[in-house]
């Protein structure tokens, strides 16, 4: 008996493992600047690297002086994760967020591409990316790839949410193999 319950306990474990090192976890963002505004969500999925997370996914709206309110439709693939360039050479993006900072940011000098329900794509980047070493700079490109809205210095805040599924999973199979132990118990 207690050699089933060994491998049981350990079946458990190996299952549980994978799936609390890889958290799929939602940061809600604002974007304000002259003449510009955002708000949504972004979906990020943890890497070995604490604190650099590969953004997956994105979610919300956006306005400037050009758009009215826009939907956010999605992420501008990169699926390496290392600097690319887009369509129109205009960006060099990685998608990385950093939850813990990145010397204060949240975002590095590559930054985050993004489309909006019209067609164009809106890049956000760290301080490397701006001239005169401002928090982030915005660029807007339409569907003709020229360059729309340019704003450097704008405010990007992310809503960091405190830990994450990982500590209630392995709590949640703490406690399921307690209660079995305890079943079995001879």
């Amino acid at each position: 008996m207690k050699m089933k319950l060994t491998l049981f306990a350990l079946a458990t474990a190996l299952a549980i493992t994978p799936a609390a090192l890889a958290d799929i976890l939602t940061y809600d963002f604002t974007i304000d600047g002259s003449g510009v505004s955002a708000s949504g969500t972004i979906t990020v999925a943890t890497t070995g690297t604490v604190g650099t997370d590969d953004i997956t996914g994105i979610t919300g709206t956006y306005s400037d002086a050009g758009i009215t309110t826009m939907n956010i439709t999605g992420l501008y693939p990169d699926p390496t994760y290392t600097p690319i360039e887009d369509s129109n050479h205009l960006f060099l993006f990685d998608n990385l967020f950093y939850s813990s900072g990145n010397s204060g940011l949240f975002l590095d000098n590559d930054g985050i591409v993004f489309y909006l329900a019209n067609g164009d794509y809106v890049g956000v980047c760290g301080t490397g990316c701006t001239t005169g070493g401002l928090p982030y700079n915005l660029n807007v490109v339409d569907t003709t790839g020229n360059y729309t809205h340019n704003n450097e210095g704008i405010g990007v805040n992310f809503n960091v949410p405190d830990g994450g599924m990982t500590i209630m999973l392995l709590g949640g199979a703490l406690v399921g193999l307690e209660t079995v132990r305890r079943r079995f118990r001879v």
